[in-house]
């Protein structure tokens, strides 16, 4: 109903978050249909379907839309993660020129290392502290601290700060 064009109109959405866009027009109303347009669609295709359709479905289309963000965000972090067992690759990890390539460092840890020089050099902090089980493996992982040498029997993830 704003006097701006249909593009502005999806981008406003967009930068609110919006999951879906209905879009109804004169002739929509006269047929008693609309047009779908999903936010996680990368392709922006849209889908004619009856008031009555979108209203008994858009549970499910928010449970799949759940399921593919989830699925996508996982898939990235995963793919972002790297083990490190030594304070040498730890080091060169976090100063490699290929951005493309950071992401979080996955090392064992001894709270007594908190405030180590190297992190500060680096500008590395912690980013999740498990506190049960390895998150990836699933299971207590016995090591050594990179930082103090001391026993370890967690992993912690650490990123740069930007």
């Amino acid at each position: 109903d704003r006097d701006i064009r249909g593009g502005e109109k999806v981008w406003d959405h967009i930068k609110k978050g919006t999951p879906f866009r209905c879009e109804i027009g004169p002739r929509d109303l006269a047929s008693g249909s609309l047009m779908l347009g999903r936010r996680d669609d990368p392709s922006h295709k849209k889908t004619k379907l009856t008031q009555e359709e979108l209203v008994s479905n858009i549970v499910p289309y928010l449970d799949e839309m759940h399921e593919v963000l989830y699925s996508r965000a996982k898939a990235y972090f995963q793919s972002r993660v790297k083990k490190i067992d030594s304070l040498e690759d730890f080091e060169a990890f976090f100063t490699q020129k290929d951005s493309s390539k950071l992401g979080f460092a996955y090392v064992h840890w001894h709270q007594d290392s908190a405030g180590h020089p190297l992190l500060q050099k680096l500008k590395v902090t912690p980013r999740c502290i498990s506190l049960g089980e390895d998150e990836l493996s699933g299971k207590f992982e016995e090591g050594t601290c990179l930082f103090t040498g001391k026993e370890s029997r967690q992993r912690v993830f650490f990123a740069k700060a930007y």
